[in-house]
C-alpha cells in the first residue's frame, strides 16, 4: 500500500500543462514549461547510452570511472525525485552527447524504483524512457549490503518487475519482504574500478 501512495503522491506533484483548472492549456498561449536542467557529464563515448543515477555519490564515482570505462557517453545526475520532473531535458542531454538511449541505476527500494517508473508515465515520447540498467542491479543484488527499511514490507512485486523484468523484480520483491533495500552506492568507486 505505501509504494503506491508514494506513486499515487507523484502524481500530484507532476507540473501542470494548463491553467484555470484545465480549461486552458499552455499550448494555446504557446507556452510551455521549461524542464528542470539535468547535470551530467560527459564521455569520449559518443553512440553510447547515457546512465542516469539517482543521487550524487554515484554520479560522481560513476563519472569518474566512466572517464577510462567510456561505457556511457554521459553520466546524468537524476537527483532523487527531481528526475521526474525532467521531462525534455533528457533529450537535450542526448542530443548533446550524441547518447543512444539512456538507462536509470537507482536504489533497489520502492522510492528507488518508482521515479523511473513515473519518469517513464510521464515522457510525452517513447523516444524519452530510460530502461533500467540490468547488469548494474545485478550486481546490487548479488553484493550489494541489505540495509533495514521496514516500509518496504509493504511494497509490491508488481512495482519491482514493472520496473526489472520477471526474475531480478521477483528477487527485489523478496528483499522488499524482509523489510530490506539496497542503497545504489554499495557499487562505488572502488568496486566500479574493478569493473569489467
Amino acid at each position: 500500500m505505501k509504494a503506491r501512495q508514494t506513486l499515487a503522491c507523484s502524481r500530484r506533484s507532476t507540473p501542470a500543462t494548463s491553467l484555470f483548472k484545465g480549461r486552458l492549456s499552455l499550448k494555446a498561449l504557446g507556452a510551455f514549461l521549461v524542464p528542470l536542467p539535468l547535470p551530467y557529464r560527459q564521455a569520449n563515448a559518443p553512440g553510447k547510452p547515457v546512465l542516469v543515477v539517482e543521487n550524487h555519490n554515484s554520479f560522481w564515482s560513476f563519472g569518474e570511472w566512466n572517464q577510462t570505462a567510456l561505457r556511457y557517453s554521459a553520466l546524468v545526475y537524476g537527483a532523487g525525485e527531481a528526475f521526474r520532473s525532467t521531462g525534455q531535458a533528457l533529450g537535450q542531454v542526448l542530443r548533446e552527447v550524441g547518447g543512444d538511449g539512456a538507462e536509470y541505476l537507482g536504489d533497489l527500494d520502492p522510492k528507488g524504483v518508482g521515479i523511473p517508473l513515473e519518469f517513464n508515465r510521464a515522457s510525452s515520447t517513447q523516444d524519452l524512457q530510460v530502461r533500467p540498467a540490468l547488469d548494474l542491479y545485478q550486481w546490487l543484488l548479488a553484493h550489494g549490503h541489505r540495509r533495514e527499511k521496514p516500509e518496504c514490507r509493504g511494497a509490491t512485486a508488481q512495482m519491482a518487475t514493472s520496473w526489472l523484468g520477471p526474475e531480478l523484480g521477483a528477487a527485489v520483491a523478496e528483499i522488499w519482504a524482509q523489510g530490506l533495500w539496497i542503497p545504489q552506492e554499495a557499487l562505488g568507486f572502488e568496486q566500479l574500478k574493478s569493473w569489467r
